[in-house]
């Protein structure tokens, strides 16, 4: 036992031990406190809850900084007890991926903002930016302002009608938009305040 605080080292930088173990065999509860400002592993290294045993990592209101080029994990479940953010600040990309499973995000909204510049924003959805569709905000050179809302429809086929949107309510197909033009769904009209419309062609008008 030391006789003063902090008074004994367990081993030194050129004589280690090799395997330290901190409690009573058989025995639970017991705790190892480790004031040191740096845990350090010299080589792979592994903390080990094998058996089902809870690890619990609490910082309290400080900050839990994990710094590497991989973040693995098999657990089937990250939880927030509160309001939480990940962050990738200095314009790093974050990438979800769930290989050929479903992503599935629940939530009350979900928003796609750009805060710290003026590029356009967009979300895509597809295969490949070739073969997808994009719903862009485009800001042009306006400050943060929406200029322009377009829905893109990409496509690497030169089969035509490839890239065809359809507007489907409540089960039916309403509307559709393809290499042909606009066409709306049987018996659809289209109906305005004001009374009727007239669409004229471009080649026409």
């Amino acid at each position: 036992n030391p006789t003063t605080d902090a008074g004994l080292a367990l081993g030194t930088a050129s004589l280690r031990w090799g395997t330290v173990y901190a409690d009573t065999l058989g025995d639970t509860g017991q705790a190892l406190g480790v004031a040191a400002t740096t845990f350090s592993f010299d080589a792979a290294s592994t903390i080990d809850t094998s058996g089902n045993n809870n690890l619990t990592i609490d910082v309290g209101s400080g900050v839990l900084a994990l710094d590497a080029a991989t973040l693995d994990s098999d657990a089937t479940t990250l939880s927030f007890d509160a309001a939480a953010t990940i962050d990738t600040s200095g314009n790093n990309n974050l990438t979800l991926s769930a290989g050929t499973a479903s992503l599935v995000v629940t939530a009350g909204d979900v928003t796609v903002y750009d805060d710290n510049n003026n590029a356009d924003t967009s979300l895509a959805i597809g295969t490949s930016a070739t073969e997808s569709l994009s719903i862009q905000v485009l800001n042009g050179a306006s400050n943060k302002t929406a200029e322009e809302v377009k829905f893109v429809t990409a496509t690497a086929s030169s089969t035509a009608n490839h890239g065809k949107m359809t507007f489907n309510v409540d089960g039916t197909d309403v509307l559709s938009i393809d290499d042909d033009g606009i066409a709306m769904g049987a018996a659809r009209t289209i109906e305005t305040t004001s009374g009727a419309m007239t669409l004229t062609s471009a080649a026409a008008a």
